[in-house]
């Protein structure tokens, strides 16, 4: 979705995920909180290649290389390069995660990551999924195994930070982070474990966890939510009301 905005204004990049292969998806939309948290901003989604024709890491370069091309040209679009966030839902997460760690490397500044259920672990090894990837709650292990080994091609390490961010040892200067999970989803411990990665390395994080199995349901305001870190949770389960509202309303 593109915004002409009176001024500058913010500058959301998303990414989506559905495990990094072709999916159809039936009667799923886009979860309003990316809408309204990104309120008069410019908003662009990327259509990254996708495995197995195309396996890491097309998909890795290919969001860098639109995220390089708003920020140069900010200022063609009426966009503010100083407000540039980054959002992703489950695999795109880990792709928005991964372009927020590359960029605090390269000198690429965001003002904040959105990670909704976010995918970070390509070993699939969290313990949610041992317990909760049973199918039963949307997503099965299996069914994301079978992704990751699409995607990634043989000898490349699932545990390097280039292809999971969970991993990464080095988060200075990478944007603070916003982390929505469910407490019945596979990917919670991912959404966890990045928030405590980034909270002992002294990097504001806010966690919102939403009650029941469906993330997606709850984000979409169907559902209730408590949180994390958060100030102000929604009554009606979706993300603004994070800890980091501040830094939402401002980036």
């Amino acid at each position: 979705m593109f915004r002409k905005l009176a001024r500058p204004g913010r500058c959301w990049f998303i990414t989506t995920g559905v495990g990094l292969l072709p999916v159809i998806w039936m009667g799923v939309t886009q979860p309003r909180a990316h809408w309204r948290i990104g309120r008069g901003a410019w908003w662009f989604r990327v259509e990254y290649r996708l495995a197995p024709e195309h396996p890491y890491p097309a998909a890795n370069e290919d969001c860098w290389a639109a995220l390089e091309w708003v920020s140069k040209h900010a200022a063609e679009l009426a966009a503010d390069a100083r407000r540039l966030a980054v959002a992703g839902e489950s695999t795109g997460g880990l792709l928005a995660a991964w372009v927020a760690q590359r960029g605090a490397k390269r000198g690429l500044s965001l003002r904040l990551q959105l990670l909704l259920y976010p995918n970070l672990d390509a070993t699939v090894s969290m313990r949610s999924w041992t317990e909760l990837g049973t199918g039963e709650f949307i997503l099965a292990k299996p069914w994301m195994e079978e992704r990751f080994n699409a995607y990634l091609q043989k000898g490349v390490d699932p545990r390097s930070p280039e292809v999971s961010p969970l991993f990464a040892a080095e988060l200075g200067g990478v944007a603070p982070a916003m982390i929505v999970t469910a407490d019945h989803d596979p990917l919670q411990d991912e959404g966890q474990g990045i928030r405590r990665e980034a909270e002992s390395r002294g990097r504001a994080s806010g966690l919102y966890l939403l009650a029941g199995p469906d993330p997606r349901a709850a984000i979409n305001g169907r559902g209730g939510g408590r949180g994390q870190g958060a100030d102000r949770p929604d009554r009606d389960g979706t993300a603004q009301g994070l800890g980091l509202r501040g830094d939402v309303e401002s980036a």
